[in-house]
């Protein structure tokens, strides 16, 4: 994925959105209004969003960071196979440091 994709390009390719608690959601319908989005999840939650490139949703759809799934949206495996989280923790961390972390082991 193009790291200057705009958010409703990412979540249209993967369709899921990561919560502002990290939890990953499934995207029924998607809206877009002026520079906002109308998602509709599949646990019948509608939220709206903005559409931008560099936003907290955008980087963590595009690193994959989430640590849980929402248990009524019930994500497909196949889904969850191909949006494989590189970071699935409680804290945050970057990719690099990880990958660094490993590497000095």
């Amino acid at each position: 994925m193009n790291r200057k994709a705009d958010l409703l390009a990412i979540i249209k390719c993967y369709g899921v959105y990561s919560s502002r608690k990290r939890i990953l959601h499934k995207v029924k319908n998607i809206e877009q209004v002026g520079k906002f989005l109308d998602l509709a999840m599949g646990c019948d939650i509608i939220i709206r969003v903005k559409n931008s490139r560099r936003g907290r949703a955008t980087r963590w759809l595009l690193d994959m960071i989430y640590s849980e799934t929402c248990k009524r949206c019930s994500i497909p495996r196949e889904i969850l196979n191909e949006v494989t989280p590189i970071i699935k923790n409680e804290h945050l961390r970057h990719r690099k440091a990880i990958l660094a972390k490993g590497a000095r082991k």
